[in-house]
């Protein structure tokens, strides 16, 4: 079996189960965890993203390295560096779209 991920569309895939379900019914069949496998691996797919978590680390630059401090704030995935005073407007890092809650160790 493939490792490629497949985000499947629940509200499609329990449409097609239904469907299946009403046929296997009108046939006299039960359905069978054969014919949920099919429905699970036809299941049409949809476009997502992987969310990137992040978290604010607080400095500055300082001869070439980052030290920490309060006066700015930077990524901790891309290590892009902002003014402490943007924070408030925004809800992940505008350069590399990382969400910041610190959910993950990314980055």
């Amino acid at each position: 079996m493939s490792k490629e991920k497949r985000l499947a569309d629940v509200n499609e895939l329990l449409k097609e189960i239904n469907r299946t379900v009403d046929i296997m019914e009108r046939r006299g069949e039960k359905l069978s965890i054969r014919n949920v496998i099919m429905c699970v691996k036809n299941a049409p797919t949809v476009d997502a993203v992987e969310v990137v978590h992040g978290r604010w680390e607080y400095g500055k630059w300082e001869q070439g390295h980052w030290v920490k401090g309060n006066e700015r704030c930077r990524c901790s995935v891309c290590h892009r560096d902002f003014a402490v005073d943007n924070l408030n407007i925004w809800h992940g890092c505008p350069q590399c779209l990382a969400k910041m809650d610190g959910g993950n160790e990314d980055g």
